[in-house]
């Protein structure tokens, strides 16, 4: 644990602001927490999967989920915070079968601005393929 109460509550603010924008809709304000070269590691057995880089990378990101799920529809349902690193469990409507996916994230927060988020899928679902 970072012991670090400040930067603790600051990470927790900007990842929270950051699924606001999200949940809103609002592009322009997600990608305002997002620094100019963050890094994304998705599950690599995605169809989108890898290592995305720059606010490009992650915006391809939205062009290769939104064939399965809806990234704007995402719903927070836990979140810890410590020091710069905060760890969220969302879920994510998947279009194929109309089931909530749950996935996790863990964000890497520096300067106000997220630098890194790494991916964890609890069932990828309709992604691989599978029947519902």
């Amino acid at each position: 644990m970072s012991g670090n109460s400040a930067v603790t509550e600051e990470s927790r603010r900007v990842v929270l602001a950051m699924y606001a924008a999200a949940a809103k809709s609002d592009v322009q304000g997600l990608m305002s927490f997002m620094h100019e070269d963050i890094v994304v590691h998705e599950p690599p057995f995605l169809p989108y999967g890898g290592v995305q880089k720059g606010v490009t990378g992650f915006q391809n990101i939205f062009v290769g989920i939104s064939p399965y799920a809806d990234p704007m529809k995402m719903k927070l349902d836990h979140m810890v915070a410590d020091g710069e690193r905060v760890f969220c469990v969302i879920t994510i409507p998947d279009k194929k079968t109309g089931k909530h996916l749950m996935l996790a994230e863990e964000s890497l927060v520096r300067d106000g601005k997220i630098v890194e988020i790494r991916v964890f899928y609890f069932d990828a679902g309709s992604m691989l393929g599978a029947k519902a």
